[in-house]
Protein backbone atom coordinates (compact mmCIF):
# COMPACT_ATOMS: atom_id res chain seq x y z
CA UNK A 1 0.00 0.00 0.00
CA UNK A 2 2.70 2.42 0.85
CA UNK A 3 4.35 1.29 -2.22
CA UNK A 4 1.49 2.33 -4.20
CA UNK A 5 0.91 5.76 -2.99
CA UNK A 6 4.58 6.46 -3.54
CA UNK A 7 3.88 5.63 -6.94
CA UNK A 8 1.08 7.83 -7.35
CA UNK A 9 2.69 10.32 -5.63
CA UNK A 10 6.06 10.39 -8.48
CA UNK A 11 3.88 9.93 -11.10
CA UNK A 12 2.21 13.38 -10.09
CA UNK A 13 5.64 15.00 -9.37
CA UNK A 14 6.76 13.78 -12.41
CA UNK A 15 3.43 15.30 -14.88
CA UNK A 16 3.76 18.83 -12.76
CA UNK A 17 7.39 18.75 -13.61
CA UNK A 18 6.48 18.31 -17.35
CA UNK A 19 4.10 20.90 -17.41
CA UNK A 20 6.57 23.62 -15.46
CA UNK A 21 9.15 22.28 -18.52
CA UNK A 22 6.23 23.08 -20.63
CA UNK A 23 5.62 26.75 -19.78
CA UNK A 24 9.30 27.34 -20.02
CA UNK A 25 9.32 26.47 -23.11
CA UNK A 26 6.62 28.70 -24.10
CA UNK A 27 6.77 31.68 -22.20
CA UNK A 28 4.48 33.82 -23.79
CA UNK A 29 2.06 35.98 -21.63
CA UNK A 30 -0.96 37.91 -22.32
CA UNK A 31 1.47 41.08 -21.51
CA UNK A 32 3.72 39.43 -23.76
CA UNK A 33 0.90 39.18 -26.42
CA UNK A 34 -0.26 42.26 -26.04
CA UNK A 35 3.17 43.75 -26.90
CA UNK A 36 3.64 42.14 -29.46
CA UNK A 37 0.18 42.95 -31.45
CA UNK A 38 0.87 46.85 -30.52
CA UNK A 39 3.92 46.05 -32.43
CA UNK A 40 3.00 44.50 -35.15
CA UNK A 41 0.02 47.06 -35.42
CA UNK A 42 2.61 49.82 -35.20
CA UNK A 43 4.16 48.00 -38.35
CA UNK A 44 1.12 47.40 -39.99
CA UNK A 45 -1.82 49.89 -38.86
CA UNK A 46 -3.89 49.07 -42.04
CA UNK A 47 -4.29 45.38 -41.08
CA UNK A 48 -7.70 43.95 -39.49
CA UNK A 49 -7.22 41.44 -38.30
CA UNK A 50 -4.50 42.42 -36.14
CA UNK A 51 -6.97 45.07 -34.34
CA UNK A 52 -9.28 42.05 -34.03
CA UNK A 53 -6.94 39.52 -32.32
CA UNK A 54 -5.91 42.33 -29.86
CA UNK A 55 -9.78 42.44 -29.49
CA UNK A 56 -10.16 38.91 -28.78
CA UNK A 57 -6.96 38.93 -26.36
CA UNK A 58 -8.90 42.31 -24.59
CA UNK A 59 -11.89 41.09 -24.08
CA UNK A 60 -10.63 37.74 -22.78
CA UNK A 61 -8.97 39.51 -20.19
CA UNK A 62 -12.57 41.63 -19.04
CA UNK A 63 -11.26 44.84 -20.96
CA UNK A 64 -14.59 45.19 -22.63
CA UNK A 65 -14.10 48.85 -23.85
CA UNK A 66 -10.29 48.50 -25.14
CA UNK A 67 -11.92 45.60 -26.82
CA UNK A 68 -14.49 47.51 -28.49
CA UNK A 69 -12.14 50.01 -29.92
CA UNK A 70 -9.92 47.58 -31.32
CA UNK A 71 -12.87 45.73 -32.87
CA UNK A 72 -14.25 49.55 -33.97
CA UNK A 73 -11.06 49.81 -35.85
CA UNK A 74 -11.15 46.40 -37.79
CA UNK A 75 -13.88 47.20 -39.17
CA UNK A 76 -13.29 50.69 -40.13
CA UNK A 77 -10.68 48.52 -42.25
CA UNK A 78 -13.07 46.08 -43.21
CA UNK A 79 -16.74 46.54 -42.88
CA UNK A 80 -17.94 43.28 -44.19
CA UNK A 81 -15.38 41.21 -41.09
CA UNK A 82 -18.51 38.75 -40.06
CA UNK A 83 -16.01 37.40 -36.58
CA UNK A 84 -16.02 41.33 -35.51
CA UNK A 85 -19.29 42.04 -35.82
CA UNK A 86 -19.84 39.00 -33.87
CA UNK A 87 -17.35 39.83 -31.10
CA UNK A 88 -18.87 43.45 -31.11
CA UNK A 89 -22.17 42.12 -30.27
CA UNK A 90 -20.41 40.31 -27.82
CA UNK A 91 -19.11 42.79 -26.00
CA UNK A 92 -22.37 45.48 -26.30
CA UNK A 93 -23.98 42.63 -24.21
CA UNK A 94 -20.91 42.65 -21.69
CA UNK A 95 -21.28 46.64 -22.14
CA UNK A 96 -25.24 46.31 -21.28
CA UNK A 97 -26.21 47.83 -24.74
CA UNK A 98 -28.63 44.80 -25.72
CA UNK A 99 -30.30 47.22 -29.02
CA UNK A 100 -26.43 47.91 -29.98
CA UNK A 101 -26.03 44.30 -29.79
CA UNK A 102 -28.92 43.36 -32.31
CA UNK A 103 -27.41 45.85 -34.59
CA UNK A 104 -24.44 44.06 -34.89
CA UNK A 105 -26.17 40.61 -35.09
CA UNK A 106 -28.62 42.01 -37.97
CA UNK A 107 -25.65 42.86 -39.60
CA UNK A 108 -24.15 39.28 -39.55
CA UNK A 109 -27.52 38.29 -40.90
CA UNK A 110 -27.05 40.32 -44.00
CA UNK A 111 -23.72 39.08 -44.73
CA UNK A 112 -24.31 35.74 -43.82
CA UNK A 113 -28.00 34.96 -43.95
CA UNK A 114 -27.57 31.32 -42.72
CA UNK A 115 -25.36 32.41 -39.43
CA UNK A 116 -26.81 30.58 -36.76
CA UNK A 117 -24.69 31.93 -34.02
CA UNK A 118 -26.26 35.38 -35.06
CA UNK A 119 -29.66 33.99 -34.66
CA UNK A 120 -28.81 32.47 -31.11
CA UNK A 121 -27.71 35.74 -30.24
CA UNK A 122 -30.21 37.69 -30.87
CA UNK A 123 -33.11 34.70 -29.55
CA UNK A 124 -30.43 35.22 -25.87
CA UNK A 125 -31.30 39.01 -26.48
CA UNK A 126 -34.43 38.89 -26.66
CA UNK A 127 -35.68 36.40 -23.82
CA UNK A 128 -33.67 38.85 -21.56
CA UNK A 129 -36.07 41.30 -22.43
CA UNK A 130 -39.11 39.03 -22.08
CA UNK A 131 -40.18 38.59 -26.01
CA UNK A 132 -40.65 34.93 -25.85
CA UNK A 133 -42.67 34.62 -28.79
CA UNK A 134 -39.62 36.89 -30.99
CA UNK A 135 -37.01 34.67 -28.98
CA UNK A 136 -38.77 31.32 -30.08
CA UNK A 137 -38.76 32.46 -33.88
CA UNK A 138 -34.98 33.29 -33.68
CA UNK A 139 -34.09 29.96 -32.22
CA UNK A 140 -36.29 28.14 -35.18
CA UNK A 141 -34.04 29.90 -37.30
CA UNK A 142 -30.71 28.77 -35.13
CA UNK A 143 -31.85 25.29 -35.32
CA UNK A 144 -32.65 25.50 -39.10
CA UNK A 145 -28.91 26.58 -39.84
CA UNK A 146 -27.51 23.85 -37.18
CA UNK A 147 -26.68 25.65 -33.96
CA UNK A 148 -25.68 22.92 -31.41
CA UNK A 149 -27.92 24.51 -28.29
CA UNK A 150 -30.79 25.61 -30.36
CA UNK A 151 -32.69 23.05 -29.74
CA UNK A 152 -32.44 22.47 -26.01
CA UNK A 153 -33.40 26.12 -25.94
CA UNK A 154 -36.56 25.57 -27.87
CA UNK A 155 -37.76 22.95 -25.29
CA UNK A 156 -37.25 24.67 -22.40
CA UNK A 157 -38.23 28.54 -23.30
CA UNK A 158 -40.71 27.17 -26.22
CA UNK A 159 -42.69 24.53 -25.94
CA UNK A 160 -45.82 24.88 -23.72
Amino acid sequence: MIFCKKSYLLIIIYFCLQACAAQKEHPETFRDRLVLLDKKIAQDPQNASLYLQRAYALDSAQNYLKALTDVNETLKLNNKNVNAYYLRGLLKIKLDDASGAINDFNKIILLDPKNANAYYQRALIRLQVKDKSGACMELKKALEYKHPKAQEMIEKNCTK
